[in-house]
């Protein structure tokens, strides 16, 4: 919030003659979670006329590799999950190794990245933390080499069965 400054006053000096006093305008950040989920009444500041209120856009994360729908989705001030967010992408493809998933975390201060490796099959399954993410996390679901595999040697003996019948029907 930018509070404008207040219309110039004219103040006494120690020489006895008027100042002309200029205020600047001020700035106070409200962290919008600590008000209105923790209750903090501290950062329930009044507005008065004039005041200008910026709400900045929220954080993204990202999902990539082997899932169905890889984008950029919008934290839209909430906390998201492991789990959440590759929900989000469609969920994991045939071919996913979701027990290898990485992470990668940025610091705040930008001077390296963090590699987190989550299993998602466990998590699924309540036997592994689902982490929260941080804006601008970037989770990579890898390939793996033998469900690709299987997944190719499916697809060659599945179209020259498709000319049978009965094979159409499983």
């Amino acid at each position: 919030m930018i509070r404008p400054p207040k219309i110039e006053e004219e103040v006494p000096n120690k020489g006895g003659g008027k100042e002309t006093v200029e205020e600047q305008p001020k700035t106070s950040i409200i962290d919008l979670e600590e008000l209105l989920i923790k209750g903090d009444l501290r950062l329930n500041v009044p507005l008065l006329h004039g005041d200008v209120i910026n709400v900045p856009l929220s954080g993204k994360i990202f999902v990539g590799g082997e899932v169905k729908s890889p984008g950029g989705f919008s934290l839209r001030g909430k906390k998201l999950t492991v789990s959440q967010a590759v929900a989000s992408a469609g969920g994991l493809k045939a071919i996913a190794n979701g027990s290898e998933t990485r992470i990668f975390r940025y610091s705040e201060k930008g001077s390296g990245k963090e590699i987190l490796i989550v299993n998602v099959y466990d998590i699924e399954k309540g036997k592994s933390e689902d982490l929260y993410l941080k804006e601008y996390d970037i989770i990579i679901v890898p390939r793996s080499g033998v469900k690709m595999v299987l997944q190719e040697i499916w697809d060659t003996i599945k179209s020259p069965l498709a000319a049978f019948p009965l094979a159409a029907a499983l």
